[in-house]
């Protein structure tokens, strides 16, 4: 079996008065389980936090978000061992903040908060790290002076960082102060900049299940890494990259491309800086294979069923 190169994603959810109706048990928390349940984060560190609500934070330091803890966050774990902690936070009806204060969002986009937070991670080499930001208010920039607009802290950190920043926009409530924003717009403006996903649930909370799936496809970055015990040094010519389809219920054998890369258009697989890499429409159909297999699982309410690559080389 080969594992999805490692991942990390970084949920930041605003707990303002607005989205009181998305905590509790008819809230969020069991779309949200179910996707943080999904194969493809088998391999990805997770983490969680309320966004911030107080002016303080603009010019904390160190900033909290740099190392999400409780009792307001949930430190980086396995995703499968963070869900139970994070769903039991938005099943919480008790953490709904009294008012709509200013949402400072830019206090934990700082230099030294949330991308900081996926910057420290040790280990190996990620093949993404992601903030997924949770709200339904603008997002722009309230600390004065200003630490920059919302959308140029997210360029910063893919440009310079290579981070993304994702955005859903959830429903608000009937009497939400928009304070003359567009949240829509902040929201996708915030996402296309920081080189991530944009999903819009504002109309009606059941579209939070295709916004949260569309985030944990991308994950699935067809990356994946090689146990040690494996020799890669043979014809991979004659190696067969397979996985078995679970829509056609058949096994399907990628063709080795050597002209296969990240940059690369080309169908098949090849090896990359010892990791296995998918090109083309290789990458797409698992790619739709864990996202059907997502999508038809959560909407049984039931644990989604992995996609496993597997290595065989010729025997000799």
């Amino acid at each position: 079996d080969l594992a999805p190169t490692r991942n990390a994603l970084y949920v930041l959810m605003d707990r303002s008065r607005s989205m009181r109706d998305l905590f509790g048990p008819k809230g969020i928390a069991e779309t949200l389980d179910l996707a943080l349940a999904s194969p493809i984060l088998r391999t990805t560190l997770v983490a969680f936090r309320f966004l911030p609500s107080a002016s303080s934070d603009c010019n904390a330091d160190p900033n909290a978000f740099a190392a999400p803890a409780p009792p307001d966050g949930v430190s980086f774990a396995p995703a499968d061992e963070a869900r139970a902690t994070i769903t039991a936070l938005v099943r919480d009806a008790s953490r709904v903040d009294v008012g709509d204060r200013p949402l400072y969002l830019d206090a934990a986009l700082r230099p030294n908060g949330a991308y900081q937070a996926l910057r420290d991670l040790p280990g190996t080499p990620f093949a993404r790290r992601e903030i997924l930001v949770l709200g339904n208010r603008d997002l722009t920039s309230h600390c004065a002076p200003t630490l920059g607009r919302i959308e140029d802290l997210a360029r910063s950190g893919w440009l310079q960082l290579g981070l993304h920043t994702s955005a859903i926009l959830m429903k608000p409530a009937l009497d939400t102060n928009q304070e003359g924003r567009d949240s829509f717009l902040d929201a996708i403006t915030t996402a296309r900049a920081g080189a991530g996903t944009f999903g819009d649930a504002s109309f009606d909370t059941k579209d939070f299940q295709a916004a949260i799936l569309a985030v944990i496809a991308t994950l699935a970055t067809c990356l994946y890494d090689v146990p040690p015990e494996i020799d890669t040094t043979g014809d991979l010519a004659s190696t067969k990259v397979s996985y078995f389809d679970l829509l056609g219920s058949k096994r399907v054998d990628l063709a080795y491309n050597p002209a296969c890369s990240e940059s690369s258009g080309t169908d098949g697989w090849n090896l990359d800086r010892g990791r296995v890499r998918l090109c083309g429409k290789a990458c797409l159909d698992v790619r739709y294979m864990f996202g059907f297999g997502a999508s038809y699982a959560m909407d049984r309410h039931v644990t989604p069923p992995d996609v496993v690559l597997k290595w065989a080389p010729r025997c000799r």
